[in-house]
């Protein structure tokens, strides 16, 4: 009876218990594409709209050159508003003004020139800054006025703004300007050091390699003399032989200011190093 055994039992379609494996896999996986593209979606529309934003508040940069109408523009340079102590007898007029809460002061010097033969027609009117929150706003104070800059000539003014404290990003305009200019640094904290006087000086010593430069000034009534230690390392002093306030230890990148509001002869040395003077004549306006 010897013969092969075989098994005639019919072979199943499939293994029911494989095919709901293999299908949640696939659902998985299809679940996983979709999120993958949804967050692909989601990157790139969060980097359009950060680029568009930063398009929005693109400008040229402190130091860069811009086309005005007669002529060229340029910032120099941006700070906040220096304490500025005042020698005795200053009159009401010349005190400081006080800061609104929540705003801060700084100041923007800019050199204008004059294309060659144009005129360069300038004025506080024609300079403006705005910013995320702010447009259109002003110089608080200034050092000049309404004049024509003849052509081939330069000349550097400088102006006071007042601006929020909330505001992140401020820029500068000069009116028929190629662009703004964005007005990165320190522009203060609205905290204390504007509240002593004037704001910006009108005249600026620099403290260098041991020595005063202008070492012997005159000056009229009613100006800010500034000085700036910019001396590598080297620590200095503004001190007055006769009553006046004494700037104590300034540290390089220090800053200190007095304003004059009368005739006189003045006399100041650096009590680090007394062999560092200077003298400011004092003159009627």
């Amino acid at each position: 009876m010897g013969g092969t055994i075989t098994d005639e039992r019919p072979v199943a379609a499939g293994r029911p218990g494989q095919d709901v494996i293999e299908g949640s896999s696939q659902r998985s996986r299809d679940w996983l594409y979709r999120g993958l593209g949804v967050a692909f979606v989601v990157v790139v529309l969060a980097a359009w709209w950060g680029f568009s934003g930063r398009v929005s508040l693109d400008g040229a940069a402190i130091g860069d050159v811009l086309t005005v109408p007669g002529g060229e523009m340029r910032v120099d340079a941006v700070r906040p508003e220096i304490m500025v102590h005042s020698m005795r007898g200053m009159p009401a007029s010349l005190m400081p003004d006080a800061l609104p809460e929540g705003f801060r002061r700084f100041s923007v010097d800019v050199s204008l020139l004059a294309g060659r033969g144009e005129v360069l027609e300038y004025g506080p009117d024609r300079f403006r800054i705005g910013g995320t929150e702010i447009e259109d706003i002003a110089p608080h104070r200034v050092t000049f006025a309404d004049a024509d800059l003849p052509g081939g000539e330069m000349m550097t003014v400088s102006m006071l703004f007042e601006a929020p404290l909330d505001v992140e990003v401020v820029w500068l305009t000069f009116e028929g300007a190629s662009d703004k200019v964005i007005l990165e640094g320190d522009l203060g904290d609205g905290h204390g050091d504007h509240g002593e006087g004037l704001g910006s000086p009108n005249i600026v010593v620099s403290i260098d390699d041991f020595a005063y430069e202008n070492q012997h000034l005159s000056v009229p009534a009613g100006s800010v003399v500034g000085w700036v230690n910019n001396d590598v390392g080297i620590p200095h002093t503004v001190t007055f032989v006769t009553d006046g306030p004494d700037s104590g230890v300034m540290q390089p990148g220090s800053e200190f200011a007095v304003a004059l509001d009368a005739s006189a002869s003045l006399s100041y040395f650096c009590s680090i190093h007394p062999y560092m003077t200077g003298t400011i004549t004092v003159t009627d306006s």
